[in-house]
């Protein structure tokens, strides 16, 4: 079966612009054209699309994404380059949800802390204020006044 970018774009969440955009920098060499130009993506290209799309995700730039890509054509003798690479995007992913772990737990300690501040009716998280009892918010393993 094969797709046209309005469809590869309905299925991934991949705007159609970016999917035309991706093919103009040269990361889908290997798509069939019909006679008036259009595109059309098989059931592969749409699982590379979301890769792409994924690595973008992962602020990993064009050219590296084209070189993973010609990596790709290249086959079995590529195959141990393109292992590191995909779990040097793991590792980053991996940095980047435990990133935001964090940033949710702090988060989620405020909040139990204004909803005790809102009940008791005091202000003790603004650092503006004169009572404030809060320590500071960018330190990793210090703890927050307890609710």
């Amino acid at each position: 079966m094969t797709y046209t970018i309005k469809k590869v774009s309905e299925i991934t969440k991949v705007s159609e612009h970016t999917i035309r955009f991706w093919d103009k920098k040269g990361l889908f060499t290997h798509l069939k054209r019909g006679k008036n130009g259009v595109r059309y993506f098989s059931e592969q290209d749409l699982q590379l699309v979301s890769l792409v799309q994924c690595f973008r995700e992962l602020d990993l730039s064009l050219e590296k994404i084209k070189y993973y890509l010609h990596l790709c054509l290249l086959g079995d003798e590529s195959l141990e380059e393109r292992f590191e690479l995909i779990k040097a995007q793991r590792d980053k992913a991996k940095n980047i949800l435990q990133n935001y772990k964090n940033i949710l737990e702090k988060l989620e300690n405020k909040v139990k802390i204004y909803e005790k501040d809102i009940k008791e009716k005091q202000d003790r998280l603004n650092p503006y204020a004169k009572n404030y009892k809060g320590k500071s918010f960018h330190k990793n393993k210090t703890k927050e006044i307890n609710p």
